[in-house]
This record gives C-alpha cells, sequence and structure tokens, in this order.
C-alpha cells in the first residue's frame, strides 16, 4: 500500500516537474514593468498576439516576454473574458487561455 502511494507521489511530482520545466523554456522570466513601459493599448495587443503566433507555429520557440505580461495586465483589467478573448489572434484562439496550458 504504502509503495503505491509512493509510485502515485513520484509520478505526480515527475508530471508537474516536466509540465513546468515545460513553461520555463518557453516562457523565461521577464519584467514585465518594463515592457508594460514600452507598449500600451493596441500596440501592446499586436504585440503579444503576434508572441503567441510565433510561438504556437512551432514547438520550442521561446517567448519573447510580452506574451505574459499582457495577459497578467489582462487579467487585472478583465478578470471575467481575458481567458477566452482572443485578441485578434489568426486562428480566433484564445491567447491568454492558451498561454495558461503551453
Amino acid at each position: 500500500m504504502i509503495s503505491l502511494f509512493l509510485a502515485i507521489s513520484f509520478i505526480t511530482i515527475f508530471k508537474i516537474s516536466t509540465y513546468s520545466a515545460k513553461v520555463a523554456s518557453v516562457f523565461p522570466p521577464v519584467d514585465c514593468n518594463g515592457i508594460t513601459e514600452l507598449f500600451s493599448g493596441d500596440q501592446f495587443r499586436a504585440y503579444a498576439v503576434d508572441d503567441y503566433e510565433y510561438i504556437t507555429e512551432k514547438s520550442g520557440r521561446r517567448s519573447s516576454g510580452i506574451l505574459p505580461c499582457f495577459c497578467h495586465e489582462e487579467a487585472k483589467i478583465d478578470t471575467a473574458n481575458y481567458m477566452t478573448n482572443a485578441y485578434g489572434s489568426k486562428d480566433e484562439s484564445p491567447i491568454c487561455g492558451e498561454f495558461t496550458t503551453l
């Protein structure tokens, strides 16, 4: 019984660690304060969509950092809809919703 719990714990920790490493490889740490000072409004949205499309076109590409910063800002502004809004992406995917599943 204990070995079963240990095995389940190991598998769970392994999956979480693998997911965490995948996210860290695609979304490196960035200074969102600096990014939000550089971009505003439609420009920020356009660059976030470009960043989303760049990283989703081919696996293994790294984000410029604009997408996670944009999604964090949108979460503050439009909590109810930011996870489902496509923000004008070509394939109409919800870019912040997809960002959390990459």
